[in-house]
């Protein structure tokens, strides 16, 4: 299974330890994937008069350092999967070998034979890369 989350991080009023408690309930959550992206008030929104706003300095740096961490324990959540079979979808066709996506949202390279898009197949991973895992 895996288990993703949006995170905003410089949500007005939030503080060093508010910011600390995302990143241990994300950790301790096992996440599979996060998308962090920083606050930005919206029209209309009751956002904006729920606090201080973080200064801007502050909100990138909290977003580099849990975008840091959700790229740790998306590698971590990875590498679980070396030499497992996964079933994957193969999605794009690049330089020397092909793109898949597993059926738990793991990217997938194999060398480029006679995969054809679309289709669904059985690999087993043997290493990992920086942004998935690779197939023989």
């Amino acid at each position: 299974m895996a288990l993703t989350a949006d995170v905003i991080v410089g949500f007005p009023g939030e503080t060093e330890a508010d910011f600390a408690d995302t990143a241990s309930v994300a950790a301790d959550a096992g996440l599979s994937g996060m998308h962090v992206f920083r606050y930005s008030p919206r029209a209309g929104t009751a956002a904006p008069r729920l606090g201080l706003p973080v200064d801007d300095p502050v909100s990138r740096e909290r977003s580099r350092r849990l975008q840091a961490q959700a790229d740790t324990q998306r590698r971590a959540y990875e590498a679980r999967f070396v030499d497992r079979d996964l079933e994957v979808v193969w999605d794009r066709r690049l330089p020397h070998r092909v793109r898949g996506l597993s059926d738990n949202y793991i990217t997938v390279y194999a060398p480029a034979r006679d995969q054809q898009l679309g289709a669904l197949a059985r690999v087993r991973p043997l290493a990992p890369t920086e942004d998935g895992l690779l197939c023989a």
